[in-house]
């Protein structure tokens, strides 16, 4: 019987501690979470900003302007304008195109065809 004593009034003891914790743990402010500025997805898209036939480079602009890039056109450079085969003297301005490139050599570049570029301008 003594044990049993004990025992409940040991549990009780942790029971009034419980709840005296617990509450004063509860009544703290939440921390305020900083959620992201919500931003408006803008897509972007590779456009010719200009076709060097005699430097064979290329010069591609993301149309957001984050990015410039030049790229060396070879003899092996695939080039595709509206769908049909085409040289770097096809490539105009405004152009959107799509490329793949190894290091600083454009392994292929496929761009809209010009008819397209300037309907949409």
């Amino acid at each position: 019987m003594k044990k049993a004593l004990q025992w409940s009034l040991g549990f009780l003891v942790v029971m009034i501690a419980l709840a005296l914790v617990v509450p004063a743990g509860a009544a703290t402010t939440p921390t305020k979470t900083n959620k992201p500025a919500t931003k408006k997805h803008v897509p972007s898209y590779w456009e010719i900003g200009s076709a060097d036939a005699t430097a064979n480079t290329i010069e591609l602009q993301q149309s957001d302007g984050s990015s410039n890039l030049t790229l060396k056109v070879t003899a092996t450079t695939k080039i595709t304008v509206g769908n049909k085969p085409g040289k770097i003297a096809d490539l105009q301005k405004g152009q959107k195109a799509t490329f793949t490139a190894s290091g600083e050599n454009c392994t292929s570049i496929t761009a809209t065809a010009v008819a397209d570029t300037k309907k949409k301008k």
